[in-house]
């Protein structure tokens, strides 16, 4: 099953030039994540080492920060990317403002790679949501065969979908148990749960399978310190 899009020269050159764009900003943005997201993300994904998080390697690095951008929340139900957006506002019109509402409706999906388009990317089915897309990322493109199953962050472009931070393979059904095992965990009485702890419980299950040995180069994670009750969060715009 494949989506019916088909990617052109002009949307490989496209992507290329938002991919830089996205890249900039993100480095722009992660400057601005407080410490405090950086221990509730290192908590919710089992990285601290006695009081203290333990990063390991670049990967993890990537991961950690990922997270704390997109599913970490402050007092005011923002996370960090709806925070920047706020005070840092981006011209109508330019890349940057594009890609900063692309970030804010950024989704983390489980994907199944259906076909590749060598080049340009992939035909991916999202395998949580049962939803079909492309996702344009050359990189991705050039693995020699179709049907891995791979953990990431994806950011809109119109009719496509790009990657962002480091990608983690699902290597086998275990993680995904244990991923539904972490996200239980986190409901007590009275809580409420959103996507994000979907998220991060699918983060810690691929690090605890050690899935950061393989990771695909694509991505970035964060903790909540006790379930909160939220209301329904809204999307901030640029």
């Amino acid at each position: 099953m494949t989506t019916h899009f088909s990617p052109t020269h002009a949307d490989v050159e496209r992507y290329r030039r938002l991919r830089a764009a996205t890249d900039k900003l993100g480095t722009d943005i992660v400057r601005h994540i407080p410490e405090r997201a950086y221990d509730d993300i290192g908590e919710a994904l089992g990285i601290p080492h006695d009081g203290v998080v333990v990063l390991g390697n670049k990967d993890v690095s990537g991961i950690m920060a990922d997270c704390c951008l997109h599913d970490w929340y402050d007092e005011n139900e923002l996370n960090v990317v709806q925070r920047y957006a706020e005070t840092h506002p981006a011209q109508p019109g330019t890349d940057q403002h594009f890609v900063f509402n692309a970030l804010l409706d950024a989704k983390y999906r489980v994907l199944k790679v259906r076909s590749l388009v060598p080049g340009a990317g992939a035909h991916c089915e999202d395998i949580m949501y049962n939803e079909n897309l492309f996702v344009m990322d050359v990189g991705m493109s050039l693995n020699p065969v179709a049907g891995w199953v791979l953990a990431t962050r994806t950011i809109p472009l119109g009719d496509y979908w790009m990657a962002g931070g480091n990608g983690l393979p699902i290597t086998s059904p275990d993680i995904m148990e244990n991923a539904r095992l972490q996200f239980r965990k986190r409901a007590g009485p009275g809580s409420d749960l959103y996507p994000e702890d979907l998220s991060l419980a699918i983060v810690r299950a691929c690090l605890e399978a050690g899935a950061v040995k393989q990771v695909i180069h694509q991505m970035v994670t964060p903790k909540r310190r006790e379930p909160r009750h939220i209301t329904r969060r809204n999307r901030h715009r640029v």
